[in-house]
């Protein structure tokens, strides 16, 4: 319950506009490929952002030492995610005249999740992705954006007690509360 009211209340900890030419602080709520989530990004330094989000969506498991996601939406899986991302073409987008709202931009992701998994389902274990990942985030109004991703990550199932390296690759269109 304490954790609901901290992401209910963190989109209005930080500013209440996003400029053209500056990075902020942002609520979002996200959906793609991962689910459906809320969650707040923390600008620490110029060009650096600290990620928190908690949601629902697919879950993971191993299969014959390769790694399944499996997206069922009459069970859901929550999980909780963070991460750090690092805008590195920001100084470039400005020279250029391109817009930063909505935090637009390149980056280069290293993530944590856990997924809960689901005890009532053979298919959706508990695990944890590391993963490390280059991706874009564009904005496509005035609040909303579109982000990508594709990397490498490594998933340690612990309901199999083994792990594997997998590719990661995803997308969500986000709604920035800020």
């Amino acid at each position: 319950m304490k954790l609901t009211k901290f992401f209910l209340l963190l989109p209005f900890l930080g500013n209440a506009q996003q400029s053209n030419d500056t990075y902020r602080n942002s609520g979002v709520i996200e959906i793609g490929t991962h689910g459906l989530s809320v969650g707040y990004n923390i600008l620490i330094g110029n060009k650096s952002f600290l990620n928190f989000e908690t949601g629902v969506g697919g879950g993971y498991n191993l299969n014959d030492d390769a790694v399944s996601y499996v997206f069922n939406f009459s069970k859901p899986t929550p999980y909780v995610k963070s991460s750090y991302s690092f805008f590195y073409n920001k100084d470039k987008r400005i020279t250029k005249s391109k817009s930063l709202k909505n935090n637009s931009g390149n980056f280069i992701e290293v993530q944590l999740k856990y997924s809960f998994g689901n005890k009532n389902d053979i298919d959706l274990n508990k695990s944890f992705l590391t993963d490390l990942h280059w991706g874009i985030q564009r904005s496509i109004g005035s609040n909303f954006y579109f982000r990508t991703h594709v990397g490498i990550g490594y998933l340690q199932d612990f309901d199999l007690s083994k792990g594997n390296l997998t590719p990661t690759l995803g997308f969500k269109f986000g709604y920035n509360l800020l």
